[in-house]
């Protein structure tokens, strides 16, 4: 997940730079080429707005998993507590 992440931070940093530049350029474009790039830097912002939405996926997975490890160590911790007051009375059952 982790390096999932660091892969989609890095390509959302490029995809807003890459952006920021298309912004830069239509600020000195002519209106012919205006429409060009503003279709461009649409495109880029749709990328932008996927990575986005995997990125949040991403964190919300593991957050979800850290959860779910815990409720399972809880659960295992639970189960062992029984087999151990199950073994005491057994024990106690024994000697009487």
């Amino acid at each position: 997940l982790l390096s999932a992440r660091e892969a989609l931070q890095g390509e959302m940093d490029e995809l807003t730079n890459q952006r920021k530049y298309l912004q830069n350029k239509i600020r000195r474009a002519s209106p012919a080429e205006k429409e060009e790039l503003r279709a461009e830097k649409q495109a880029v912002t749709a990328q932008i707005t996927a990575c986005r939405k995997k990125l949040k996926l991403n964190v919300g997975v593991e957050e979800r998993s850290a959860k779910i490890q815990d409720t399972m160590d809880m659960v295992y911790a639970n189960e062992e507590q029984h087999r151990q007051t199950a073994r005491a009375r057994m024990k106690g059952e024994r000697y009487r």
